[in-house]
């Protein structure tokens, strides 16, 4: 689970808001356990006493530009480290996702010809993917060069990489950028029931 930057449009370290009585942290880290993940970690940001989850702390490579692939990037080499073959890797901030819509994209890489599955809405969202932890050189070398786009670095990595778009409802890849993204939401929440 990527925790993010600075979260200077949020104004504040967005992993610690609360949505629906939990913090966007601990909300990512269950939706990941959920979604059939069996080894939770959290990647940038500080290391924290307060998550509700059993979870590593993995840092995020502070010598590379700061950007979501850098993120991207720690987590496939957590991922080799453990000896995983794959990573689901989701944003904090998209508490609206649902466990059952990640273990579609986690479940896209069941299929051995197919390197990245990336949530689709109206358009690709690289917060919420499920990768092959073989693409983390691939990766660190574009970002070293200077990639810093996500699906740029991806498509880049490999020539012949393989791209699985799993269909998500949009309305659960909204992103929490700011608190008034984040008040509307869960107001909007709140009227539903």
């Amino acid at each position: 689970m990527l925790v993010g930057g600075a979260s200077t449009r949020f104004g504040s370290d967005k992993s610690r808001a609360v949505f629906g009585g939990e913090s966007l942290l601990d909300r990512a880290l269950r939706t990941l356990r959920d979604a059939g993940a069996t080894h939770l970690a959290y990647i940038g940001g500080s290391m924290r006493s307060d998550v509700q989850l059993s979870a590593h702390y993995v840092g995020d490579q502070q010598e590379l530009a700061a950007c979501m692939l850098r993120g991207i990037i720690a987590a496939l080499a957590h991922a080799e480290h453990i000896g995983a073959d794959r990573a689901l890797i989701i944003a904090c901030d998209l508490p609206l996702l649902r466990a059952a819509s990640a273990r579609a994209v986690l479940h896209a890489l069941n299929d051995e010809r197919v390197d990245v599955a990336v949530a689709h809405g109206e358009q690709d969202h690289w917060s919420c993917i499920a990768i092959r932890s073989r693409l983390h050189a691939p990766l660190r070398d574009s970002l070293v060069r200077g990639e810093l786009a996500v699906h740029r670095a991806i498509n880049g990595a490999i020539t012949d990489t393989r791209i699985a778009r799993i269909a998500i409802d949009e309305h659960e890849l909204t992103n929490m950028n700011d608190v008034a993204t984040l008040r509307a939401i869960t107001d909007a929440e709140a009227r539903r029931g």
